[in-house]
């Protein structure tokens, strides 16, 4: 069975990263300035869009995690 094709929007993890991160830190002017960007369109297009709680999952996401979660599938 082939593995499913997936199709990635343009700048899609970016713009997550700006979403999940403004929303961890609160802080518009220093997700601006890891993102290159400007406070303004980082607070114009990103603020509000996830909670802090959903931040703190999307980063707690690491190599480790998604290690276990496969294992524990497998094993049932």
């Amino acid at each position: 069975m082939k593995a499913p094709v997936l199709k990635w929007k343009k700048n899609a993890l970016r713009h997550s990263f700006i979403s999940y991160r403004l929303a961890d830190i609160q802080a518009a002017a220093q997700v601006a300035l890891e993102a290159g960007n400007s406070p303004q369109m980082i607070f114009g297009h990103y603020r509000e869009l996830v909670r802090a709680m959903a931040a703190e999952k999307w980063f707690g996401i690491t190599p480790e995690g998604v290690e276990r979660a496969a294992w524990c599938c497998l094993m049932g």
